[in-house]
């Protein structure tokens, strides 16, 4: 018996381990007034700990370390002195979160290793390049929400969570979207129903969420947030807060993809005119790859015959660059 547990405890040691990737964390200190001995990061992942994952002094006022994480989204702040001194965020700014009057830089790890950009201290890496505003195109699936309704709106800190301001459009098949331009920010966010006969509630800690004190439920409000650096489509379903986010940048190129049977029912024919489609990489609303082609041709064929009605995004890879396609499945 004593064997067998043992076994079993270094198989579950070995999973954990496996799920962990290197995370690489930067900082250039050039900001900082006055001196310093020490940089650090302190984080959830830690318990904000003070000194206990000090940075490496790599020369030019830049300060990095790599550690192991699990899978797992993370907030966290760099630090000097032994914690002594902790990095202030303006609440909004494009790579925080802020959760009940706290505002962090915040980490998603999911799967793969990740060297993350130098940032500024008490600064955003975002920050420094394409400042925005950027288009963000929000889509919904309301198929599974039974109640009768006419119109969805999208509220958050741009409207002020007016449920009348930014309505959305019927896309068919449950799909429902609009397309705003908004400064480079982290922007909280939630859908509702014709003037809040009804919105979308989330538990405090869902994933891609934030929570304050307020006027809700238990005295907390808990809503989607996403950090808008570039232009972007996020696909949600209707109080699912796991979401799609893709970039929606065009290509600079001579020449585009055309797609035709969109929406489609068998099949969607996507053709260039010299472009070699190198790679597809089809996600679902959730964020789950559906499909994987390899094609290299100018002309391929997407199977949506197995695919339940929706939006799905088409990641497309060529030969002069990658372009992320909506299609809709009737």
């Amino acid at each position: 018996m004593k064997k067998i547990t043992l076994l079993v405890a270094l198989i579950i040691c070995s999973v954990s381990l496996s799920a962990q990737q290197n995370v690489t964390f930067s900082v250039d200190m050039t900001p900082i007034a006055g001196t310093f001995t020490t940089v650090e990061v302190n984080a959830t992942f830690n318990g904000f700990c003070g000194g206990c994952n000090p940075l490496t002094d790599q020369g030019g006022n830049i300060w990095e370390v790599t550690l192991p994480l699990n899978d797992g989204t993370y907030e966290y702040k760099f630090t000097i002195n032994g914690g002594a001194t902790y990095e202030t965020h303006i609440a909004q700014d494009v790579c925080t979160v802020t959760n009940f009057g706290f505002t962090n830089r915040t980490l998603e790890v999911d799967g793969a290793d990740i060297v993350l950009p130098t940032a500024p201290w008490e600064g955003c890496a975002e920050d420094l390049s394409n400042p925005g505003p950027h288009d963000i195109t929000f889509e919904v699936d309301m198929s599974s929400y039974m109640p009768s309704f006419t119109t969805v709106y999208v509220v958050g800190e741009f409207n002020g969570f007016d449920g009348t301001a930014n309505a959305l459009t019927d896309q068919g098949s449950g799909i429902w979207s609009t397309t705003l331009s908004l400064d480079e920010k982290s922007w909280q966010y939630k859908f509702a129903v014709d003037n809040y006969t009804d919105d979308e509630q989330f538990a405090q800690g869902d994933p891609n969420t934030a929570s304050s004190n307020g006027p809700c439920a238990a005295g907390i409000c808990t809503n989607r947030y996403i950090q808008l650096s570039e232009n972007l489509t996020v696909s949600s379903v209707w109080e699912n807060s796991a979401q799609t986010v893709l970039d929606i940048e065009g290509f600079v190129l001579s020449e585009s993809i055309s797609v035709s049977s969109n929406p489609a029912t068998a099949n969607w024919e996507l053709k260039t005119n010299s472009m070699l489609i190198q790679n597809i990489e089809l996600y679902d609303i959730l964020g789950k790859k559906v499909q994987t082609l390899a094609p290299n041709d100018t002309e391929v064929s997407i199977d949506a015959t197995q695919l339940k009605a929706g939006i799905y995004l088409a990641k497309v890879s060529t030969d002069l660059g990658s372009k992320t396609l909506k299609l809709v499945k009737q």
